[in-house]
């Protein structure tokens, strides 16, 4: 239960907020209270210019759930380290996407240490043309003022992105954070800046892209009809009004929501299964385990994580790590 219990109160902070806000509108309150939904701020977690009361990418699913779940992981191991880098913003430039992790840095633990340790860090992109599984692929190189290294990749869809459009010699990551726990726990956070005249190039290919995994699970939670041919962009809106809705109406359902991806984020993780000792679990068995577990009148955001493991456990024995 405790192991939850800061993540949950991160997500209903920003329900709350967005709930407050929109009271506060119905209420014929003072915009300037809380700041006019003309003016632009500045968001201090993510520094994105945004209109309104809450900052939408900070209200995000993918983005709050992927900070609480940083911020537990962090606290579980013990923070030896976290540093916040974004650099000023060239001139001429802007932010293309934001709140990427480095993938595959499970992989290159030591050089990400090493990098993170260093000093006066930065990144750098370096295409791998022979990778045989990604043609795609492209490294994040850290670079520091006495070394490189080489602490992971670019995550696929963005890769991907970015070589099909031409852009990557016309774009460049920002170190955002990185973190390094007291074990051997590594985390780097970055964002792809670019010249904004070719903004519009990056965000037609992402916006007509098929609807990821994720947005598509929030719409089968939710009872949503996944049209076909569902794009990004969408889903997004989709998801964006429907979570507005719901953090008015019903937030107890969003926060199910944001509880049951945490599950699902654990049980993918690769650090989370050896230390419950558990092998990779599908989908299927998983989501039977929170059935279950729910028909006997448990929510999502009361599980005790354990029990969601022995379930896992008891419905199919040989996941169980020897």
């Amino acid at each position: 239960m405790a192991r939850r219990s800061f993540g949950m109160k991160l997500f209903l902070g920003v329900v709350k907020a967005i709930s407050n806000a929109n009271k506060a509108d119905k209420r014929g309150m003072p915009k300037t209270a809380r700041g006019s939904q003309s003016a632009t701020k500045e968001c201090p977690r993510c520094h994105d210019y945004f209109k309104g009361a809450v900052c939408p990418y900070c209200a995000d699913k993918f983005y709050a759930l992927k900070e609480m779940e940083g911020r537990r992981a962090c606290e579980e191991r013990g923070v030896a380290k976290a540093t916040d880098f974004l650099l000023p913003i060239p001139q001429g430039y802007q932010i293309y996407k934001r709140m990427l992790f480095v993938a595959g840095i499970s992989y290159r633990k030591e050089d990400a240490s090493l990098f993170i340790r260093d000093s006066r860090q930065t990144l750098e992109f370096e295409r791998e043309l022979n990778n045989p599984k990604d043609k795609n692929a492209i490294k994040l190189i850290g670079v520091t003022p006495t070394s490189r290294y080489f602490v992971g990749y670019v995550p696929k869809e963005i890769s991907k992105l970015l070589v099909k459009t031409g852009l990557l010699d016309k774009v460049e990551p920002r170190l955002d954070r990185t973190y390094h726990g007291i074990k051997d726990y590594v985390e780097i956070r970055f964002q792809i800046i670019g010249l904004k005249e070719n903004k519009k190039q990056f965000d037609a290919f992402l916006k007509n892209q098929p609807a990821d995994a994720d947005q598509k699970i929030f719409f089968k939670f939710f009872g949503l009809l996944i049209p076909r041919g569902l794009t990004t962009e969408q889903a997004k809106q989709t998801i964006n009004e429907h979570r507005e809705k719901l953090s008015v109406h019903d937030p107890s359902q969003l926060e199910e929501y944001y509880a049951y991806m945490g599950i699902l984020e654990e049980f993918d993780d690769k650090e989370f299964r050896s230390s419950y000792e558990v092998k990779k679990t599908s989908n299927d068995i998983l989501n039977e385990a929170l059935y279950q577990l729910k028909q006997e009148g448990n929510t999502y955001a009361d599980l005790d994580i354990q029990d969601v493991v022995d379930r896992v456990i008891k419905l199919k024995p040989e996941l169980e790590r020897g």
